[in-house]
């Protein structure tokens, strides 16, 4: 069905527009170069749908995002103006001031569809930024008011292909915030542990470890469910040097456990559970092992990829007093501007991105830094979260 959609959005929008322009265009071969972006697509959303998991070079991926956002560039704009002038060709007989309108409207429409696209890649993408943010709570350990916690999450290192400014921003941001602690909460890489490039290593791994220590979780991305490999050995290889080359970065990487982090005369309890979420995401963490012999009287700090384990389980545990979570995007778009906070992440999931309470339990899901399908962001860039707990 998506293919069936997508190749609609190509053809349908260039026959209408053909239909409208065909006697303006004289040269026979014009009108042959007309429908050479429409035959390059369709050959290649064919190609994506037949060999994309056979894919096994993360730069050639890379250079795929980018023909996608070439595609949404084109036609998501042709599509627009396309839709608005049928209506206005539908209503001609009725009103032709409101056909023209309508036209006129559907061409501005694709204006500022363009200007988000190129905006959104160009700028938005790598306007990565620090996200203060405070969380109260009554009872909280003297120690640990004012304690600072940085949040990076959904780094997609193999998607920025050899472009590693933003992730160089992302670290001294990080460590400009000087956190007692820094974690990560899932998908460093997008499908292959050669993402982990001696580059990347160098540049995480200079984010000096904190107090209290540097820590990660593995997201759903970093098991290489994405891909056909050529039997289970290839897999759980390829997942076991992810693992290492996360490590190499400086972190204490938590597979289903827990950590017992002292904070002078306190204790904070650090969980981290492997990917849990919605299917169609397979289903590895397990909380239950993860807090086993853990001593959950201390404040606890649940590191979750996916935002919607806090409802699936999380909330059933109200020992655990904040869940740090990635995985939407905010769907790489959307719109937080005063009062109005909104994305395409909001129609699947209850908490997709900030802050969230119920009782004296907390959820913050982070944007992610990196990108996913295609390289943009817009009006939902980037962040690194530093979070800081307060008393009340």
């Amino acid at each position: 069905m998506p293919m069936i959609i997508g190749l609609l959005v190509i053809v349908g929008p260039d026959v209408w527009i053909y239909w409208k322009i065909r006697k303006r265009i004289g040269n026979t071969y014009l009108r042959y170069v007309y429908w050479l972006p429409a035959l390059f697509f369709v050959l290649f959303f064919c190609g994506m749908r037949l060999f994309s998991h056979d894919v096994p070079d993360y730069r050639l991926m890379s250079h795929i995002t980018w023909i996608l956002w070439l595609f949404a560039l084109i036609y998501l704009p042709k599509l627009f103006y396309a839709l608005f002038d049928i209506i206005g060709w539908i209503l001609n007989g009725f009103s032709r001031k409101i056909s023209l309108w309508l036209s006129r409207v559907g061409a501005g429409v694709a204006v500022v569809l363009a200007i988000l696209l190129l905006y959104g890649a160009l700028v938005g993408r790598t306007r990565v930024h620090v996200k203060q943010v405070e969380i109260a709570y009554d009872g909280l350990p003297r120690q640990l008011d004012g304690f600072k916690i940085v949040q990076l999450s959904d780094m997609h290192v193999g998607n920025w292909g050899d472009y590693t400014r933003t992730m160089r921003r992302a670290a001294r941001l990080a460590q400009e915030c000087q956190a007692d602690m820094i974690v990560f909460t899932g998908d460093f890489v997008n499908n292959f542990s050669d993402e982990i490039t001696p580059e990347v290593v160098d540049i995480f791994s200079s984010i000096e470890t904190p107090r209290c220590g540097k820590y990660a979780i593995l997201g759903n991305h970093d098991y290489g469910d994405y891909f056909r490999w050529e039997n289970q050995q290839a897999k759980a290889g390829n997942l076991e040097r992810t693992k290492e080359g996360i490590r190499r970065c400086g972190f204490d990487l938590l597979l289903n456990e827990s950590r017992m982090v002292a904070v002078g005369d306190t204790s904070l309890l650090l969980v981290g559970v492997e990917n849990v979420g919605k299917p169609p995401f397979r289903q590895y963490g397990d909380l239950s092992s993860a807090l086993a012999g853990a001593d959950t009287t201390q404040f606890t700090v649940l590191l979750s990829h996916d935002a919607s384990h806090w409802r699936q389980e999380v909330l059933d545990h109200p020992f655990i007093a904040l869940t740090l979570s990635g995985h939407t995007h905010a769907a790489q778009c959307g719109i937080s501007w005063g009062g109005l906070h909104w994305s395409p992440s909001s129609r699947l999931y209850d908490e997709w991105d900030g802050l969230y309470r119920e009782g004296r339990q907390a959820l913050y899901v982070n944007r992610g830094i990196g990108y996913v399908g295609v390289p943009m962001r817009i009006g939902m860039e980037p962040e690194v979260t530093c979070i800081t707990l307060r008393s009340r």
